[in-house]
C-alpha cells in the first residue's frame, strides 16, 4: 500500500469512526458501511462534509453514490482514482 492510500486511508477511517462512535473500535477498512447501515444519507454527507474540510478539496460529485461508501477501502480508493485526494 503506498504511504498516500494509507494515509487517506487512515483519514476515512477517522472520519467515519467520529460518524458512527458506537462502532469506531471494530471498523476497518474491509467493514460494509451502507449494506449494513453504518452510513445513511445524513451520515455520508457528514463524512463527505469532514473529508473536504481535513483534505482541503471538493469531494468529487460523481461519486456521491451509496456504492461508493460500501467500505473505507472503496471510498479511498475512489477518491484517489479521481484525483486530488492523495
Amino acid at each position: 500500500m503506498s504511504e498516500g492510500r494509507a494515509r487517506l486511508l487512515a483519514t476515512v477511517l477517522a472520519v467515519v469512526g467520529e460518524t458512527v462512535p458506537d462502532r469506531a473500535a471494530s471498523l476497518t477498512a474491509e467493514t460494509p458501511l451502507v449494506e449494513t447501515g453504518l452510513l445513511d444519507s445524513v451520515a455520508i454527507m457528514n463524512v463527505v462534509e469532514e473529508l473536504e474540510r481535513r483534505v482541503g478539496r471538493d469531494f468529487p460529485a460523481e461519486l456521491l453514490l451509496p456504492e461508493t461508501f460500501a467500505t473505507a477501502a472503496v471510498l479511498t480508493d475512489a477518491l484517489l482514482a479521481s484525483g486530488g485526494f492523495a
